[in-house]
Parts: structure tokens; C-alpha cells; sequence
């Protein structure tokens, strides 16, 4: 049985759930071991973005089964899971995955990150 467990807890500006097997421990252990893993402090998209760009302010917090990383009023911790594919939902303009590109301050453009 497998361990579900997204990157956003461990640092990572994007959430990815990804399952984990393993024969070390049972699945339970594995869960119960990895809610006591803190994510770092101070890790935002801010980090990844050019200059000039702004992630879109965090509306509501994340659900499960994602990493609670992303509060309101908080800086964005993490994008929803990065898309291979362009015009994805989650990062048309005004979703959380949009990023404000305000390089040319008389006309700045939601884009994708």
C-alpha cells in the first residue's frame, strides 16, 4: 500500500503528490513518521520568479490531499503542480498558478510562470 506524499512539505515551490512504497516500514508508520516533517521556513514562488513578477496572492488555503503550505494573507509557498501544457487551468490569469508580470508598469499581464 503507498504513502501519498506531496513535494510542497519538503521545500518545494510546487505541489506534487507522488506515492511512496517502501518495505522499511508500513504505510502507517511512513504517515505517522512524516507528519512531524516541518517544511523550511521561508520557502516561497517569490524564490523562483524573475524580477518583476508577483505570484497571485493566495486566496484560500490548500486542501487535502496537498500540503497545507499556502494560507490567505500569506505569501504563496507553493504553485499548483506544474503543467506540461500550456493554457492549463490553474494558471490562466487570476488562478494560482498566474503570475503578474508588471516589467512594463503602464500595462502589467497576468502570465504563466
Amino acid at each position: 500500500q503507498p504513502t501519498p506524499v506531496d513535494a510542497a512539505q519538503f521545500g518545494s515551490t510546487a505541489h506534487r503528490l507522488r506515492n511512496f512504497w517502501t518495505n522499511l516500514c508500513s504505510p502507517q508508520q511512513l504517515g505517522a513518521t512524516l507528519q512531524f516533517v516541518p517544511r523550511p521556513e521561508g520557502r516561497t514562488v517569490e524564490l523562483a520568479l524573475q524580477p518583476n513578477r508577483a505570484a497571485q496572492p493566495v486566496q484560500r488555503a490548500d486542501q487535502p490531499p496537498f500540503y497545507p503550505c499556502n494560507q490567505p494573507g500569506q505569501p504563496r509557498a507553493a504553485w499548483p503542480t506544474l503543467m506540461g501544457k500550456q493554457q492549463s487551468y490553474a494558471f490562466r490569469p487570476g488562478q494560482p498558478g498566474s503570475i503578474l508580470d508588471y516589467s512594463n508598469p503602464a500595462a502589467p499581464i497576468w502570465d504563466e510562470p
